[in-house]
């Protein structure tokens, strides 16, 4: 543990990055800007820190929990991409595009990640976590020295990255195999 001087239950970097997130998007709604890579960057970062602060809020942490957190990011994730496409003045022409995906990427992002990120998440949830050293240190110092946020915050960028790819994976498949756009 740091000095409690520079100790902080939720660290500088997740606040700090956004915030920087929030404003990018927010200016570029505003000045209707069409900037459609930096509003998916912001929106991933605001939906993982917005829901892990709600989730922390609510003062415990299980697995139930961590996978609610994740799924809710995840949506909030594909709200604020939404809102992005609906306001710029010169909309992009497509975002998300079909690509041709071998059943063996299908399987492995749709069936193996969800059970990656329940393990994951139940470890995370129930294993105490044992760190000493300068790396610790480091790791508190950035991201806060309450285990749970931490937890809650890291889990859901990394469970968040492959549930998105796991619905764009879904839709890449139902849009070839019944037909669509």
């Amino acid at each position: 543990m740091l000095n409690d001087a520079y100790a902080f239950a939720i660290g500088p970097l997740p606040i700090l990055l956004s915030t920087v997130c929030a404003y990018v998007y927010c200016s570029d709604i505003i000045t209707k800007k069409s900037d459609i890579w930096r509003n998916i960057a912001s929106a991933f970062f605001i939906s993982s820190f917005s829901v892990s602060i709600f989730f922390y809020l609510l003062g415990n942490i299980t697995t139930q929990h961590l996978i609610a957190s994740q799924i809710l990011a995840t949506a909030l994730f594909f709200i604020l991409v939404k809102i992005a496409l609906v306001f710029p003045e010169n909309p992009p022409e497509r975002v998300l595009v079909q690509f041709k995906q071998s059943p063996g990427q299908f399987l492995s992002i749709v069936l193996v990640s969800p059970i990656a990120i329940i393990v994951c998440d139940y470890f995370l949830a129930h294993v105490v976590p044992k760190c000493v050293g300068p790396k610790c240190y480091i790791f508190d110092f950035l991201f806060g020295y309450d285990l749970m946020f931490s937890r809650y915050y890291v889990a859901g960028l990394g469970a968040s990255m492959l549930l998105i790819c796991g619905v764009i994976s879904v839709r890449n498949f139902s849009l070839r195999r019944f037909g669509g756009e």
